[in-house]
């Protein structure tokens, strides 16, 4: 059952690494890519200004969940802004955008649906983002996982997926359910059917737990970690003990900044071989 929204950290906060330097990135206002009854979804974009002899793969930055008037522009979000900008010091364009409130998990299709949208569009501007759309990564974070997760499957271009200490089976964690959402209903949306359903044959992924998490948060990540295991699923986890849900930008210690690093070279990898 869903409990009140409550907000866990400072929406200013950025990542506990070093920023970015400015001269290291170009941020670009990007557009509408969505339109519904509640509004107009936007997204931005953030581009590496080192000369390359290529277009640099992009990654995707999928918020969390939350109601409604939460989610003001999360793409302006300290978190979002500092991954953006770190991804394109490293080489790799980056997306930040605003999707819809689930609302308690019971509009969890159009929130796909706008996921799917939002990879639609960079594959299509790609020429006007000065992007390689062959070559995407979808990273993902906290009640978000699971949408980013399930969408990215779909396209083709997304070479790897990230997935930061979010649930990978809903049925496991009810914090963010409301009253009434059928457990089926959960259970399609959820990492760990899809992970069966294609026998671990899914994108290479990256997946980061916090160890204070919630219960039914890393409970799932810990069968989602041992079935992946069991079908040979290209994987890695990376766990932060002592770490907190947001510990990139609330937890500012070794292991933080590790994960981080750790993350944006697994991009790397995968997005430029």
């Amino acid at each position: 059952m869903s409990q009140p929204h409550r907000r866990e950290f400072d929406l200013a906060l950025e990542l506990v690494t070093p920023s970015a330097p400015e001269s290291a990135y170009l941020y670009v206002p990007g557009g509408v890519y969505a339109t519904d009854g509640d509004g107009q979804y936007r997204y931005d974009a953030y581009q590496p200004t080192v000369a390359a002899d290529r277009a640099p793969p992009v990654v995707v930055f999928v918020h969390g969940d939350g109601p409604a008037e939460f989610l003001r522009e999360p793409r302006l979000w300290g978190q979002y802004r500092s991954w953006a900008a770190l991804a394109a010091a490293n080489g790799m364009a980056a997306i930040t955008f605003d999707h819809r409130s689930s609302e308690g998990r019971t509009k969890i299709e159009p929130v796909l649906h706008q996921i799917h949208l939002l990879l639609e569009t960079v594959e299509q501007e790609a020429d006007a983002f000065g992007i390689d759309p062959r070559r995407v990564a979808v990273w993902s974070g906290s009640a978000g996982v699971p949408f980013g997760f399930v969408a990215a499957l779909d396209h083709p271009s997304v070479r790897c997926q990230v997935a930061f200490y979010g649930p990978m089976d809903l049925r496991t964690d009810d914090s963010r359910t409301a009253s009434g959402v059928p457990a089926a209903v959960l259970a399609e949306h959820s990492p760990i059917t899809h992970l069966e359903r294609s026998r671990g044959q899914i994108q290479p992924l990256f997946i980061a737990k916090a160890g204070l998490d919630r219960p039914g948060i890393n409970d799932s990540i810990d069968a989602f970690v041992a079935r992946a295991a069991e079908l040979g699923t290209p994987f890695t986890v990376e766990i932060h003990p002592e770490g907190r849900h947001a510990f990139d930008i609330l937890d500012d210690d070794d292991q933080s900044r590790e994960i981080i690093e750790t993350t944006i070279q697994f991009m790397r990898d995968h997005l430029t071989a």
